[in-house]
């Protein structure tokens, strides 16, 4: 796999071909000079760096590390934070009736005050909270839709064409060049580079080919993916898959929800009011807090 943000090139490998269950261990190397820069070490295995402590924190975003089921957790979740953003909108207007828009009474109490800029705060962030929490949930969404997809479509064609490929199983040292497979597949689909590949006998392809994932070259469609087989005997195009009219739907709130597609400027405005909406969260936890305290007292 090719970094888009940087001149590496990721290879996973495993102990054996067929090893059921076998980990998979990854290798960084430079992209220019073919040089080992690095290892991923499996899960469990290695110390802490910074590339394996980013793993753990995408980790946890995503699905908690729980496959599935933190996916959907998480896409649950996501959808509250839109229905909690919805409703703190329609409280707004009756809570500022008579103040002007972002008033904050500092000269009550703490509590008033801090209740004042938890709410300017939320709805000056609201349209973008909306965006991360749609977009959030469309990303868990996308993912189980995604694997059906090539489970059903992708690696039975991968079998299908395997089956109907002339002579037996190609050995590595028949294989053409990679490079040369590449270089097939992007001069068929002009506009796109292919970022993942996939030797023959990968548990998603087949015997006798490359699967190669094309993805688009500009920044809202460098996520939109596209498998193309190329044969590995013949260094020939056996197929492209196109992804489904609702899976690239799907697939365009990546972009948006990582903020990713407008360079360095856009991820310094997304970290900005990431750190606005953990404010907001906080001070809503605190105010919340703090009533359940007046609360018992006065009892």
């Amino acid at each position: 796999m090719r970094d888009d943000e940087a001149p590496v090139v990721l290879i996973g490998m495993k102990s054996a071909r067929d090893a059921a269950g076998s980990r998979v261990h990854r290798l960084r190397y430079d992209a220019h000079s073919g040089k080992l820069i690095g290892q991923v070490p499996a899960a469990g295995q290695g110390g802490l760096d910074v590339g394996t402590l980013m793993h753990i924190m995408r980790g946890l975003h995503t699905d908690l590390f729980a496959g599935l089921v933190g996916g959907i957790f998480m896409g649950v979740m996501a959808l509250l934070f839109v229905l909690a953003n919805v409703s703190g909108l329609l409280l707004y207007a009756p809570f500022m009736n008579g103040r002007k828009f972002g008033t904050v009474r500092r000269e009550r109490s703490a509590r008033i005050a801090w209740l004042d800029l938890h709410n300017l705060l939320g709805i000056v962030s609201l349209a973008w909270a909306l965006l991360m929490g749609a977009t959030g949930a469309f990303n868990q969404l996308s993912k189980p839709l995604f694997a059906h997809w090539t489970a059903t479509q992708v690696r039975p064609l991968a079998l299908q064409l395997s089956a109907e490929a002339q002579g037996g199983t190609p050995s590595p040292g028949q294989w053409t060049s990679l490079d040369a497979a590449i270089h097939v597949a992007e001069q068929d689909l002009p506009g796109v580079h292919i970022g993942t590949m996939l030797m023959p006998g990968s548990q998603y392809g087949s015997p006798h080919h490359y699967l190669l994932w094309a993805a688009g070259d500009t920044p809202l469609t460098s996520r939109m993916l596209q498998p193309v087989l190329v044969d590995a005997s013949t260094g020939k195009l056996s197929a492209i898959v196109h992804m489904p009219w609702y899976l690239r739907t799907l697939e365009l709130s990546r972009p948006l929800h990582f903020g990713d597609y407008g360079a360095l400027p856009l991820k310094l405005l997304w970290t900005v009011l990431d750190g606005v909406t953990v404010i907001v969260l906080v001070s809503g936890l605190w105010l919340w807090w703090d009533r359940q305290r007046r609360a018992s007292v006065k009892r």
